[in-house]
């Protein structure tokens, strides 16, 4: 009995060439499918933009601390103790802070000329803020990357609305915006 005669008499052989049609039509989502990952997309992204949105209004529980003096410098390469990295992050005595509520340029990986230009003023703009003010820390707990959420306040003000009062930096609002 010849191959073709014995697959087509065999229910459980399959020609080759129905497989392949067979793996092509399961290969194409349908419609509805389609429109499932879709959904599924996009409430994957809402949900990591909610992830995202590590400083957008206060925590319930805060702690200020009272008015501090110290001497912020440029941090450098080695150890970091009390010194401005950005326009938004500053250690203070071996604790890394961002400032709260507002995104400042990229100091470190501008995206453009103009990103590099506001992101060194910002930075020596900060730098000058808490060695020429009195000043508080108001703590709102740690950012997903466990740096401490906080404000330094300057009498009815803060630094970073100083900063924005000037051009320096971004009201957070969840997102990046761009500087370029």
């Amino acid at each position: 009995m010849s191959f073709a005669k014995h697959a087509s008499s065999n229910p459980n052989v399959v020609p080759l060439q129905r497989q392949r049609q067979r793996r092509r039509r399961r290969s194409a989502p349908n419609p509805t499918t389609r429109v499932v990952l879709q959904i599924l997309m996009l409430a994957s992204v809402i949900a990591m933009a909610a992830i995202g949105k590590d400083h957008i209004s206060p925590p319930a529980k805060s702690v200020s601390i009272p008015v501090q003096q110290a001497h912020f410098t440029t941090c450098g390469n080695g150890k970091r103790h009390t010194c401005i990295v950005d326009g938004d992050t500053v250690w203070f005595r071996g604790e890394k802070m961002r400032l709260y509520g507002i995104n400042a340029p990229e100091l470190s990986s501008p995206f453009c000329q103009k990103e590099a230009r506001l992101a060194k003023t910002a930075t020596l703009q900060l730098k000058t803020i808490p060695n020429t003010h009195a000043w508080s820390i108001t703590r709102y707990g740690k950012d997903r990357y466990g740096r401490t959420l906080s404000q330094f306040n300057i009498g009815e003000t803060t630094a970073g609305d100083m900063l924005i009062a000037k051009g320096l930096a971004h009201k957070w609002r969840g997102f990046k915006r761009s500087w370029c």
